[in-house]
């Protein structure tokens, strides 16, 4: 299966791509900390364990706000658009409107033109434009181009529907009203219908080269599975922690003479916090407890068998007398159509990069001058004038 990273289109904003961004479908993981932190005291964290890894969007909305890069990558070429900041800004659209107005090419995708105009609809206010600013809106829309006209060759056709009601659907998910969206990002409703364009044709695009490329077989799909499924096993488990081994042991002994393994957490536990809930740490995650708990007590909830009392588990914290009262896994039919579906959207996504490469090395991309300077090496883009 090809793999790479999904491109990056737009420029970004958390506030505008907040709307699109879906919540995880597993489990955040819980960092590490000092015993007591954010949890009972004598809980057992594992203090080598760092944070969860943050999700990422899958695609950017443009706007003039914070800077980052256009990227992709594929198997033996990087390209990467880097926005430079400028200090100095030119009065283009005036310039441009005293010779042809709107209507001036400023660049051309295989004898399709560009106009100011089109340039011009991503920016709320066009009497000054940065340099830098420009060239990247620019290259949105040569981006673009090349989408269209290699989408035609696929097969995929530009639905306007589907692209209008992507459009009406995010609008009613802004936060406040969509002028006070639009004037806090710095962006036009020509912006967010450009990013409801890409939205609808990137996945068709990616949809029709995977279709074409080796399918996704059993073997993808259980690799994929057991990479999923610290996340899918969940585990529940109770302990009794004690200073020491004789302790552990007289605890066991308890327990064999019948009495209760709740009443004795609540009697003998150093941790309290679990001590008072008859032992209960809760459930978990397999990823979840080794993100959260000491390695020694992770090993045995998930090795112990299920519903019996351990012998001693030695930790930095003391000694864990412990039961797992459950410890399941999704099953992969559960998830197979899922999994699959999002293994080809992987697959996709980095074919989807080489072909937006091709796309952009093959086409005849011609910048007016005035407006700045097509580049292919070492990195596609357009570079503003001096």
């Amino acid at each position: 299966m090809a793999r790479g990273r999904e491109f990056l289109v737009l420029r970004s904003s958390s506030a505008v791509t907040a709307p699109l961004r879906r919540r995880q479908s597993l489990s955040r993981l819980r960092g590490g900390g000092e015993p007591g932190e954010g949890s009972a005291e004598g809980s057992v964290p594992n203090h080598q364990a760092g944070p969860p890894s943050s999700p990422t969007s899958h695609f950017l909305l443009p706007g003039s706000l914070p800077t980052i890069g256009f990227h992709f990558q594929f198997r033996d070429k990087k390209v990467i658009l880097v926005r430079k900041l400028v200090v100095l800004l030119f009065v283009l659209a005036l310039l441009a409107a005293a010779c042809s107005g709107g209507g001036a090419i400023v660049a051309t995708f295989n004898g399709t033109d560009i106009t100011l105009g089109e340039v011009e609809a991503l920016r709320p206010d066009t009497a000054t434009v940065a340099r830098q600013d420009f060239a990247d809106d620019l290259f949105v829309l040569i981006f673009e181009e090349a989408l269209r006209q290699g989408g035609r060759e696929l097969g995929v056709v530009e639905d306007q529907a589907a692209i209008d009601t992507f459009y009406a659907d995010y609008v009613a998910n802004v936060e406040g009203t969509l002028n006070e969206f639009l004037e806090a990002n710095n962006i036009t409703e020509e912006t967010l219908r450009h990013f409801a364009f890409q939205q609808v044709i990137i996945p068709t695009i990616r949809e029709k080269l995977a279709e074409a490329s080796d399918p996704v077989d059993e073997a993808d799909i259980q690799a994929a599975y057991s990479e999923l499924l610290p996340n899918l096993t969940t585990v529940c488990t109770r302990h009794i922690l004690v200073a020491t081994e004789d302790e552990a042991t007289a605890v066991l002994g308890r327990l064999d003479g019948g009495e209760d393994f709740g009443d004795l957490a609540a009697e003998l536990s150093t941790d309290t916090g679990s001590g008072a809930n008859g032992g209960d740490v809760g459930c978990m995650t397999e990823a979840e407890m080794t993100q959260t708990f000491v390695a020694p007590y992770t090993e045995a909830a998930l090795t112990a068998p299920i519903g019996e009392v351990t012998d001693p588990v030695q930790s930095d914290f003391g000694y864990h007398v412990m039961i797992v009262d459950s410890r399941d896994s999704q099953p992969l039919d559960e998830i197979r159509v899922d999994l699959e579906a999002a293994l080809i959207n992987q697959q996709g996504a980095g074919l989807f990069d080489e072909w937006v490469a091709q796309r952009l090395g093959a086409a005849e991309i011609v910048v007016t001058e005035r407006y700045g300077t097509w580049q292919t090496e070492p990195s596609f883009g357009v570079i503003s004038p001096a």
